[in-house]
């Protein structure tokens, strides 16, 4: 999936098939970097960012959402040539905050991690 957006440097990109994002979070070390819900059953997300040659990828974890289709990962791709890191982080809070009630969600967020590989 890396070469797919080094094909695509400067285009957004989102990933919400549950494991085509998986590999993708995978390829650029994120998929180990989830906190795990502290409170099992009630709903939440967690976050992390990443970074490739050309992107930020911003991976989201829901978990324990009452519909199973609403759990799994999203992954959000952002072109770095149009972006920020502190703009990507910003645009995730603003982003998750207002489709999840506060109250029901555990935040976290794992620092800018970049593949040794690249």
């Amino acid at each position: 999936m890396l070469e797919i957006l080094a094909q695509h440097p400067g285009e957004v990109a989102e990933i919400r098939h549950d494991s085509e994002a998986a590999q993708l979070l995978l390829e650029v070390g994120l998929i180990d970097k989830f906190l795990k819900n502290p409170n099992p059953g009630r709903q939440w997300y967690s976050m992390a960012v990443g970074i490739c040659d050309t992107h930020f990828i911003v991976g989201v974890l829901f978990s324990d959402f009452p519909n199973a289709i609403d759990n799994g990962y999203i992954v959000h791709c952002m072109p770095r040539s149009f972006y920020k890191e502190g703009q990507v982080l910003q645009w995730a809070i603003d982003k998750y905050n207002k489709h999840c009630p506060p109250e029901s969600i555990v935040q976290a967020f794992a620092p800018i991690v970049k593949p040794e590989n690249n």
